[in-house]
């Protein structure tokens, strides 16, 4: 017998943009929504889970709430023809809500993306340029690396940090993406979540295949595993296994990030300041 959870709006807004090839609303056998009262839902949902070995969810708040928070998906249509689902554009997925998203480079360069999540900074880690927030280092960090298990995202990663956590600071919606949306952008919210959090690559990492369920086991997300694994884990496992909130600094520059001011970033190693205004650091090797 299935299990009867409640979930929350991000939940059902990520699981309605899953996408492979195209999106997993094309699939027949992907989805079913049941729009009923609260507690009707339970009832039905209490029916439903004998005859389904998967989860059956209940959104907490409804229609109302899910509408209040996506308001692009309203839509009064009930029936959607197959062709109409194969041109359905899928949104970046949230990892925080209302905070970080992961998407595509052509998500990227969607100005009605842009305008519905309210996006306003990027971090760009691929070769591509995006046509938003072009000569704006105050809200355009882009890490041009090859979308290669060689490439070395290793010296870009306390920026990285500084960067998304500014940002979060000032209240603005965050976009990360690469030309596909899955390992180096990925590897790059990893990093970020492990020294938001103070966790573990394991715990991170979990954490972000629940969010991107659609490449959760395929080949594509276990190399976004080996990158994450081989160039951040010995950078920040050692400070989540400590316990403590703070450390004082290390004359080692790939034993810190230090949170500053929301308006300055010191990068240890090279002792380059970074303040908003001032342009995006080059590709610096510490090692």
């Amino acid at each position: 017998m299935a299990d009867l959870v409640f979930c929350e709006p991000t939940e059902l807004y990520n699981i309605l943009n899953q996408v492979t090839k195209l999106s997993r609303l094309t699939e027949p056998n992907y989805l079913c929504l049941f729009d009923l009262v609260c507690g009707a839902a339970v009832e039905y949902g209490r029916i439903l889970i004998q005859l389904t070995h998967h989860p059956v969810y209940i959104l907490r708040g409804g229609y109302e709430r899910f509408s209040g928070l996506y308001h692009f998906f309203r839509t009064q249509r009930i029936i959607w023809m197959p062709q109409e689902l194969d041109a359905f554009q899928p949104y970046p997925i949230e990892i925080i809500p209302g905070k970080i998203f992961v998407g595509d480079f052509s998500q990227a360069c969607n100005p009605k993306v842009q305008k519905d999540l309210r996006i306003n900074a990027h971090v760009n880690v691929s070769m591509e340029t995006s046509p938003f927030f072009v000569d704006d280092p105050d809200r355009l960090l882009h890490i041009q690396i090859e979308d290669s298990s060689e490439s070395k995202i290793l010296p870009f990663l306390r920026y990285l940090c500084h960067f998304i956590e500014i940002h979060l600071h000032l209240g603005s919606v965050v976009l990360v993406f690469s030309t596909q949306g899955i390992s180096r952008s990925c590897a790059a919210v990893v990093a970020f979540l492990m020294h938001k959090n103070q966790e573990t690559l394991k715990v991170c990492l979990e954490f972000s295949k629940r969010k991107l369920l659609g490449v959760t086991g395929t080949a594509v997300l276990a190399r976004a595993q080996k990158v994450s694994t081989e160039i951040i884990f010995l950078h920040f496992e050692s400070r989540a296994q400590t316990g403590r909130r703070r450390r004082e600094p290390s004359c080692n520059p790939k034993e810190n990030l230090l949170l500053l001011p929301p308006r300055q970033c010191f990068l240890r190693g090279q002792f380059l300041v970074l303040e908003q205004g001032s342009p995006s650091p080059q590709a610096t090797d510490w090692q």
